[in-house]
């Protein structure tokens, strides 16, 4: 963890991890704000797309203009061994956790709902648009 990071962030427990890395929840005491700290582990990367994905992720949210249903990145610190994004805190569940507790299925309605707000979310970025039309 680098110095930068810890003098702007208490970083705190975990709360997830994933293929390479994990996300903590921190606290920047400038802000009096909690986020998500996702770091990724650069030697579990295995090949050159996963270095290739790691490298567009932070570029493609930066693009993307400020949307409540899409994750804002406040800060990022790379270094030689991993990277680490200062992410928007989500609440603490998931599309899947939503499914599941549904028993097995959503109602439309809500399905409705559900596709709208990811739709909404891309709508507004050139990336979006530029895909759309190849």
């Amino acid at each position: 963890m680098s110095e930068t990071l810890k003098n702007k962030y208490q970083v705190c427990e975990e709360i997830g991890q994933g293929r390479f890395g994990m996300i903590s929840w921190c606290l920047s005491p400038t802000k009096n704000s909690f986020f998500a700290c996702k770091t990724i582990d650069k030697s579990l990367l295995a090949d050159q797309a996963d270095r290739d994905c790691l490298e567009k992720e932070p570029k493609v949210m930066l693009f993307l203009p400020p949307h409540p249903n899409i994750l804002q990145i406040h800060d990022a610190f790379d270094s030689d061994d991993s990277l680490t994004l200062i992410l928007d805190l989500c609440e603490p569940y998931t599309l899947y956790d939503k499914v599941i507790k549904s028993n097995g299925g959503l109602p439309e309605r809500s399905q409705t709902r559900l596709i709208q707000m990811i739709l909404r979310g891309g709508g507004g970025s050139e990336v979006t648009r530029a895909e759309h039309h190849r």
